[in-house]
């Protein structure tokens, strides 16, 4: 069954699991800017015919993202 949005239920499962993971790795990051860098990513793989990967270039990319927005990091 898919949903509204288009993907599998598991697949998105997998994408609340990789937002709560994070929140907990970045806690001085508020879970709404976590939130944002997860389903940005997310959303710019929608069309990728490939899904089985999806959660973790997901993960991967956010990640990035998040370890560069903590306070006091100036991005190169």
């Amino acid at each position: 069954m898919i949903h509204r949005s288009g993907h599998e239920p598991a697949e998105e499962d997998a994408i609340r699991a990789v937002a709560t993971r994070l929140t907990r790795r970045f806690p001085e990051l508020t879970p709404d800017e976590v939130h944002q860098a997860v389903y940005r990513k997310y959303h710019q793989l929608d069309n990728s015919p490939v899904r089985d990967f999806v959660p973790v270039l997901v993960e991967q990319a956010a990640r990035r993202r998040l370890a560069n927005q903590r306070p006091g990091r100036h991005p190169a």
